[in-house]
């Protein structure tokens, strides 16, 4: 049986809401980072660390799309967010 990755929030960065965006700041890289959309409903449903297949069924549900849809950009953000440290990968 193989283990299924978990995504998690990298716990290193201070984020704040300010309207409909969040803002995110890495204080060890000094990098801002601004999360909204699709991007920010992912970003919040990862309070804690979840699988790629729990944020594509919950995110269907409450957009009423696709999971097709949902996983494209799903793996979108993860890709992005891994590469500038937003995220971590278990």
């Amino acid at each position: 049986m193989t283990k299924q990755i978990k995504i998690k929030r990298n716990p290193n960065l201070v984020a704040r809401t300010v309207e409909k965006k969040l803002y995110i700041l890495d204080p060890k890289e000094e990098k801002l980072f601004t999360l909204e959309g699709t991007a920010l409903d992912i970003w919040r449903y990862l309070w804690r660390p979840r699988t790629p297949q729990e944020i594509v069924e919950r995110l269907s549900k409450e957009y009423n799309v696709s999971p097709l849809q949902i996983n494209k950009d799903m793996q979108t953000f993860i890709k992005n967010s891994q590469k500038t440290g937003l995220t971590i990968v278990d």
